[in-house]
């Protein structure tokens, strides 16, 4: 049985906090959070939240930036063929939209492919070395990929086609020194660049490779040094679609990226931005990176669209930018309703599951779309709160995808302990997938149950809680010190906010299984609440008058009307 996650105060420095919220001339609640998540002096503090571009550090700081800017440049110059090569998600997509922009921008030839996620698997495939070799490249850059291609990189060089390797992914052992290798995984852990996605890799290498031009005289009226701010939106998306960290580099490239959407001069992100109803907006948050333009570019490349996902981002011909986002309008409301179709299936295998006392929801079908485990996955593990692997079967093998949100054992380590099983397997700590037999199917879920409940029982969850504002206090000038503190995602989470309160009236079943209500505090201001896939949790506590609280405050806009409400993270009596 699992034990009730603990609330936990984080603690503090009262005598530092008051210190940085006079130095930083910010509400006390904003110094607590700050100093709790390690920012113990002013100056640190300063620069967590000025991140402007003066911030970033040198490429040159990142391994195999310099060989590698120094091999494109002198490609350009010469008027090769580059081949640019990315993986079939959505950082693999921006990372090679980002480099073809790029290197059109200085006139270079290039040729950009991304693989079909149904028909390909990741990395370098046939296909695309045979593409490379007919169009007569003389580089070839990978994106997001190619670390573990030890076989058609070598494949490549025998036909005289030099390789660069961009990624982020574990680097196998016998990786030929021969070749350009950027990864950040040669980094050590406190070493700049370490928490890259590959689009920010890619972003790191262009800057290098703009340097490199630049020193050789290359720029000229005719061909105008580009200015690397206007991409920074394509990094932000990849960064944040991958789920990388936003601390470090990352932050600082995020923070910039979503200001630069307010003005991007990216035909295909306008697009996007019109079609998801964010193009009005001065200011961007993480969540509509990635709840609302991601999903569009991931909805491509789930149903098999990839190419036409990477042509949104680097075309300039408006009438096709347009036509293609029609198109992904239509693809995501398909995967939409796919996956709803998907999700009636499993739910009530999912519920008996959890019911029965399962240490993880564990669902196999042959009729499951291999491109939406993972989004199945995602939503069940997210509305049982418990882990989640979702298998699609086709023939002898079963392709799986597991998600663990919060889960106190880490996905990958899972996997290796069961890794006898295993055909392949990747991922993070809390996303991730494999591919087996579909005949050792029991024997991988025996294994891996016992592995999960052995650390979930060992560790209890705890929630720290980062302070407790007073509602008085929860207003604009307030969330905007919050939005300051952002964009929140892995790395640097939403602030968890407490109160006790009462609620104002009846508390009401929005939706389905949505809890909603007004609660009071003791300043004896009300505020709106809303509590995702929280109304069964509040009848299971007898449908109280009085509940404590962990919430986040953000913005509601219904019918142009803005208002501030509590979106509700955990509720107890």
């Amino acid at each position: 049985m699992k034990l009730a996650p603990v609330w936990k105060h984080r603690a503090i420095d009262a005598q530092l906090t008051r210190d940085v919220a006079l130095g930083i001339s910010r509400p006390v609640e904003i110094a607590q959070i700050l100093v709790g998540r390690g920012f113990d002096s002013i100056e640190k503090t300063k620069d967590f939240l000025s991140q402007g571009l003066d911030q970033l550090r040198s490429p040159y700081e990142l391994a195999g930036v310099d060989q590698a800017s120094e091999k494109i440049a002198s490609h350009i110059l010469q008027g090769d063929l580059i081949f640019i090569h990315g993986d079939f998600d959505a950082d693999g997509i921006t990372s090679a939209a980002l480099f073809d922009v790029f290197l059109h921008s200085v006139g270079a030839k290039v040729h950009s492919f991304v693989p079909n996620r149904l028909v390909e698997g990741h990395g370098i495939s046939i296909r695309s070395i045979e593409m490379a070799l007919e169009k007569d490249a003389k580089l070839f850059v990978t994106c997001d990929c190619g670390s573990s291609d030890l076989d058609q990189i070598q494949a490549l060089r025998k036909h005289g086609v030099e390789v660069i390797i961009t990624d982020h992914h574990q680097i196998p052992n016998g990786f030929d020194p021969n070749v350009i290798l950027v990864n950040p995984q040669n980094q050590e852990l406190d070493q700049a660049w370490r928490e890259l996605s590959g689009v920010g890799v890619v972003f790191v290498v262009i800057m290098a490779v703009r340097k490199a031009l630049r020193e050789k005289g290359y720029f000229t009226d005719q061909i105008p040094e580009p200015n690397l701010k206007e991409l920074l939106d394509i990094v932000a998306l990849g960064t944040i679609a991958d789920m990388a960290p936003l601390t470090g580099q990352n932050r600082t490239l995020v923070v910039n990226g979503l200001k630069q959407l307010a003005t991007t001069v990216s035909p295909g992100i306008t697009a996007m931005m019109e079609k998801s109803g964010l193009d009005a907006k001065s200011t961007f948050s993480s969540s509509d990176v990635g709840f609302r333009l991601a999903p569009r570019i991931n909805a491509a490349a789930r149903l098999g669209y990839s190419e036409q996902a990477l042509e949104l981002l680097r075309s300039k011909d408006l009438g096709r930018v347009f036509e293609i986002s029609d198109q992904v309008e239509r693809w995501n409301h398909q995967r939409k309703q796919i996956l709803d179709q998907m999700m009636n299936v499993a739910d009530s295998q999912a519920k008996a599951q959890i019911q029965s006392g399962n240490a993880c929801v564990w669902i196999a079908s042959k009729d499951f779309h291999p491109g939406l485990v993972g989004l199945l996955a995602q939503k069940l593990s997210k509305t049982y709160h418990a882990p989640a692997f979702i298998f699609t079967l086709d023939g002898e093998v079963a392709k799986g995808s597991a998600r663990c949100s919060g889960a106190a054992f880490h996905l990958v380590r899972a996997l290796e302990a069961c890794s006898e099983h295993l055909h392949a397997f990747g991922g993070h700590r809390e996303a991730g997938g494999c591919s087996l037999p579909a005949e050792k199917l029991d024997i991988f879920q025996k294994d891996f149950f016992q592995y999960i409940a052995l650390h979930e029982m060992s560790q209890q969850k705890q929630i720290e809680i980062d302070a407790s504002p007073g509602f008085q206090y929860i207003h604009e000038q307030f969330l905007a010190y919050l939005h300051e503190l952002g964009p929140f995602g892995i790395g640097n989470p939403e602030p968890v906010f407490f109160a006790k309160t009462q609620i104002v009236g009846q508390a009401r079943e929005v939706g389905s299984n949505h809890l909603k209500m007004n609660v009071m505090d003791s300043s004896e201001k009300v505020m709106g609440a809303m509590g995702f896939n929280m109304w069964q949790e509040y009848c299971q506590l007898g449908r109280p008058s009085t509940l404590e609280i962990l919430f986040f405050p953000e913005y509601n806009v219904y019918r142009g009307r803005r208002e501030i409400y509590l979106r509700l993270l955990g509720i107890r009596v």
